[in-house]
């Protein structure tokens, strides 16, 4: 397991592409700052350099045989949720489809993979990931936001916690736990941000009350409206509105 450092890269996911050769399965990049970050959606991830973790990973699946890239989602969020959870044990740490970290309502980081194929199965996947760990300033966003910091009142030494990510990443891969589906798919579901929690979502019909049930094996969101009816959802095609449902 390595981690190289670079002062500043407009993107750590492409940095691995275009320097692929020079990157064994488990190495990682960390970015002090990263001018054109990538997260779920096409959205850019914004960070203040040096206060936070922007990093990825390079896995290589050529000796597992993994054929399922949800797989992949759960075992790289479950980790990464574990890593923080050292850090602040006292958080109430979740997981929000289909793979950010929450703290209760506020978003910590976030996840984007990116994987290659060979055939059916994935050949090697790109794991970018950035988490908040001593900004506290966020008013450019529009969303609620928190940091380590901010939970804690504490400053941490970034790579310390970079460390344990990467760590937890690879004890994982390592033990192939891509393969402990069940194991893998009860873990997620027990930290599923707003599972069977009343909440107002829209969609393309329009705006709808109902519960998260999970996610099924490939990866699309499954809810239970309220009249009783389950909607199966992929990626960019619902979303969460932040008023939840009076129960």
């Amino acid at each position: 397991m390595k981690i190289q450092e670079l002062k500043e890269v407009v993107s750590t996911n492409d940095y691995i592409k275009t320097h692929k050769t020079q990157f064994q399965s488990g190495d990682c990049v960390y970015a002090i700052k990263q001018t054109g970050g990538k997260g779920q959606r096409g959205n850019t991830w914004q960070s203040d350099g040096g206060k936070n973790i922007t990093a990825s990973i390079y896995l290589s699946w050529k000796s597992q045989r993994v054929k399922n890239p949800f797989s992949v989602s759960q075992l790289v969020s479950i980790a990464l949720m574990s890593a923080c959870k050292r850090f602040m044990p006292q958080s109430h740490l979740t997981i929000k489809w289909p793979n950010d970290l929450y703290v209760d309502d506020k978003k910590i980081g976030g996840i984007l993979i990116e994987n290659s194929n060979f055939g059916e199965e994935l050949s090697d996947s790109i794991i970018g990931f950035g988490i908040n760990i001593n900004q506290t300033n966020f008013e450019f966003l529009d969303r609620e936001v928190t940091s380590f910091k901010l939970e804690t009142g504490k400053e941490y030494t970034i790579l310390n916690v970079l460390t344990e990510c990467v760590t937890n990443i690879n004890e994982a891969v390592q033990m192939g736990m891509v393969h402990h589906h069940q194991n893998l798919n009860n873990i997620y579901h027990r930290h599923l941000y707003l599972k069977d929690i009343p909440a107002t979502f829209e969609d393309k019909r329009g705006t709808f009350f109902g519960k998260i049930k999970g996610v099924n094996s490939w990866g699309q969101l499954v809810i239970k409206s309220k009249n009783g009816l389950e909607r199966i959802y992929n990626l960019k095609e619902v979303k969460l509105l932040p008023e939840y449902e009076e129960s």
